[in-house]
């Protein structure tokens, strides 16, 4: 994943704990994990340009960061704007995670 900006990149180097999630309000993903290293592969990055439609400059950017999840949400609501309760949803926890 792509965290940004470097001053966000010098606090994970102190505390690795994250939260991501998807940008929609009505499809929801939460993963929660801690950062396992950064990547510059060139194959990860033209997979995550192909992904994206991107085209990522680390020099720009900085590397691509790996994260391992410790857990993730998840939820689809029904209805217009998620008013009739939820179509689906789920929980699921991962093992071996290391969590700050």
């Amino acid at each position: 994943m792509s965290i940004g900006t470097p001053a966000l990149q010098r606090a994970l180097a102190d505390d690795p704990v994250i939260t991501a999630h998807l940008e929609s309000g009505t499809d929801v993903v939460i993963v929660e994990g801690v950062v396992t290293g950064s990547s510059i592969d060139v194959n990860v990055i033209a997979a995550y340009d192909k992904k994206y439609d991107w085209s990522y400059d680390v020099s720009a950017y900085g590397p691509l960061v790996e994260a391992a999840p410790s857990k993730i949400l998840a939820w689809r609501p029904a209805g217009w704007a998620g008013r009739e309760s939820l179509q689906r949803s789920g929980m699921w926890k991962f093992s071996g995670s290391r969590r700050g």
